[in-house]
């Protein structure tokens, strides 16, 4: 068994298209407001991961210490918050698009320059973000993992005709994006997705699959 858990850090960049379902929603709060923007800045993701399944494990179980757990894990998330930042920002640029997105490395330079570190974000305003990145409108985004089984033993599990595999609870993703508008800091857009089954996630393949749905009802299309 701690062979299987040694691994489970592959679990958030591995993806699978099978036994994956999808449900998504948007909602656009400001369609007046919606229309005066011209330039966008997409934020560094704001990433939570859980594994309940952990309470079933020692630190000893894992192999490795609990500090080296923390610092894997940190990093992670660090690489999903922004790697889902850079892909949105990227995929959501159409040509001849109505708006214009800030490219995420310079979204970043500015809010480092700034003094702003992404954990403060969510108490900053958007007032405040529109004066250091020069924008009509932020993108925030927020993913949450759910994920109920170790990667490398949902492998395992997925692949076998066991009892367990068909009990297993899946593993979920939810993500949020909202647009909220520099100047007054209301709401103008949101979108919300979910997916379970999954036994990771990666941001190209989360930004992608974000990006695709999200277009279905892109305020700031042509």
């Amino acid at each position: 068994m701690r062979r299987c858990i040694a691994l489970l850090f592959v679990a958030l960049s591995v993806t699978a298209a099978s036994c994956v379902e999808r449900v998504y929603q948007t909602r656009e709060n400001a369609p007046a407001v919606l229309q005066t923007h011209q330039s966008v800045a997409v934020l560094p993701f704001r990433v939570r991961v859980e594994r309940p399944w952990l309470a079933e494990f020692t630190f000893d179980d894992l192999g490795i210490s609990e500090a080296e757990f923390d610092r894997r894990q940190a990093a992670e998330i660090r690489a999903l918050a922004y790697g889902l930042q850079g892909e949105l920002a990227t995929r959501l640029q159409q040509p001849g698009g109505r708006v214009q997105f800030q490219n995420a490395a310079e979204t970043n330079r500015r809010l480092s320059q700034a003094g702003v570190p992404p954990d403060s974000l969510p108490y900053r305003s958007t007032e405040e973000l529109q004066r250091i990145l020069g924008v009509d409108a932020v993108l925030a985004g927020e993913t949450r993992v759910v994920q109920t089984l170790p990667g490398p033993v949902a492998l395992l599990l997925m692949f076998t005709a066991a009892p367990p595999a068909a009990e297993a609870p899946p593993n979920v993703v939810r993500t949020y994006l909202s647009v909220y508008d520099g100047r007054t800091g209301q709401l103008a857009w949101r979108f919300e997705h979910e997916q379970t089954g999954a036994l990771g996630i990666a941001a190209k393949g989360l930004g992608k699959e974000l990006a695709r749905r999200a277009r279905t009802s892109w305020p700031y299309r042509r």
